[in-house]
């Protein structure tokens, strides 16, 4: 039986060929082609002799069979190495489509690790300056936080100011005369206005609280 090799199917696994086999692809191809016509005619002639011994035998001519078995030695021998070539080029190009899927698939898993790489390197990249970005926008805030409080501390500090100056106030209208000099006058209040906004807000109790 004359081995034949299927070109069609190693050609559609194969679709991007690796450089520099294009050449010996198409050799092997041709060589195939001429190791293929080459056994149809041992081929044909194993058949018929075949199908001529039988019938001899079948007519009981015995010694045309004994010829006939005589020479089916050397056409089936002729017919051996015909096919023998045809197994040799279709196992070659097998061999060469093997190596070729080996070659690809080292390149891709290298490509893959390389391409692995570069993510792991930039993730790393975009993990430092997210880090940075979180520690600068912290430090704003707690410059925010350090301003909002000295701001808070300052109110304060000045409140106490607002009691002396209604004092002030009260005690110059009493020397014009809006009250008489044994009526005390009014009684000036402190404002509350820091308190208040700690006692209301939690923020803003908090932040009274902070030690940065």
């Amino acid at each position: 039986m004359v081995l034949v090799a299927r070109r069609g199917s190693v050609r559609e696994r194969h679709l991007t060929p690796v450089a520099g086999n294009g050449a010996a692809e198409g050799a092997l191809a041709d060589r195939l082609a001429a190791a293929q016509a080459a056994a149809i005619e041992p081929q044909r002639r194993v058949s018929e002799l075949e199908a001529a011994l039988a019938d001899a035998v079948d007519r009981s001519d015995f010694a045309a069979a004994a010829e006939i078995q005589q020479q089916l030695p050397a056409a089936r021998e002729a017919l051996g190495l015909a096919e023998v070539d045809v197994r040799v080029i279709t196992e070659t190009q097998a061999a060469l489509a093997a190596a070729a899927d080996a070659e690809r698939r080292k390149i891709a898993e290298a490509q893959q690790r390389d391409q692995a790489q570069r993510v792991i390197e930039d993730a790393q990249a975009a993990e430092e300056q997210t880090l940075d970005a979180v520690d600068a926008a912290l430090a704003e805030m707690r410059d925010h936080l350090r301003a909002a409080r000295n701001a808070f501390q300052q109110a304060q500090a000045v409140e106490p100011g607002v009691l002396q100056a209604r004092r002030q106030a009260i005690e110059a209208r009493r020397t014009l005369g809006e009250w008489p000099s044994h009526h005390p006058g009014p009684v000036p209040t402190a404002p509350n206005n820091c308190q208040v906004l700690a006692d209301t807000d939690p923020l803003v109790r908090e932040l009274a609280r902070w030690r940065p």
